[in-house]
């Protein structure tokens, strides 16, 4: 199938946030990983799990600034004491 990066990513960035998100994540899914990650199968054993909880809505996740944001407190909270 021949199409065209430019027609699908004009295409893509018609859709609401949450379906480019969406299609972001599937993408991403899509690529294969480094091979540093499959030298370990017990850290891959880790990430598949972790994704897996995640999907199934077992855990949840916080965007980047308040998890940076929660981990500067915590390592202050730990230099502190």
């Amino acid at each position: 199938m021949n199409v065209d990066p430019a027609n699908l990513l004009d295409a893509a960035l018609t859709l609401s946030d949450t379906e480019r998100a969406g299609l972001a994540y599937q993408l991403l899914r899509s690529l294969k990983p480094p091979a540093v990650m499959s030298d370990d199968p017990a850290l891959e054993a880790e990430l598949d799990r972790r994704v897996d909880a995640y999907e199934s809505g077992e855990s949840g996740a916080d965007d980047w600034h308040k998890a940076s944001q929660r981990l500067c407190e915590e390592f202050e909270g730990r230099t502190r004491a």
